[in-house]
């Protein structure tokens, strides 16, 4: 799923340019380095909700990211609950245009979720996120890998 700042969810979602959440955020982090034959990804994620935090600690969700290249129809996902994370992949599966999109999502059902930092328009009752929703996003990543 790409970062779209127009798309709605049904339930909340921390991500940038929304006002879901009030007053937290999550961000993303990717550094890569390239060798002859390997690329080299290190990414680095922050979220400032305590409670989404806490889902992650609980084994309730986790960090996802998916890098993907349009050229070679290549696209790596990554899962982690750690903050920082790094992953080697052939140098082959990447040309052009690499995209990566960075995702906090449900891994377990989390049948009560609520926060201080939700808008109030989301009233008192608690929230219900099935497997495989999304809890946070972050804005695309973009870069470009052209042999020499």
């Amino acid at each position: 799923m790409k970062f779209d700042r127009f798309k709605s969810f049904p339930y909340p979602v921390l991500r940038p340019y929304n006002d879901d959440f009030i007053g937290v955020e999550f961000q993303s982090t990717t550094d890569y380095s390239i060798s002859e034959s390997m690329i080299d990804f290190e990414i680095t994620y922050v979220v400032s909700s305590e409670e989404i935090q806490q889902a992650i600690n609980d084994g309730s969700a986790e960090y996802s990211t998916i890098i993907s290249c349009r050229d070679t129809y290549s696209r790596k996902n990554i899962f982690t609950s750690q903050n920082n994370i790094r992953k080697e992949f052939s140098i082959e599966e990447f040309r052009g245009e690499v995209k990566i999109d960075s995702y906090i999502v449900v891994k377990k059902k989390i049948e009560s979720f609520s926060s201080s930092d939700l808008n109030p328009e989301f009233g008192e009752t608690a929230i219900k996120y099935d497997v495989g929703e999304i809890l946070a996003q972050d804005e695309t990543t973009v870069f470009y890998l052209e042999k020499e």
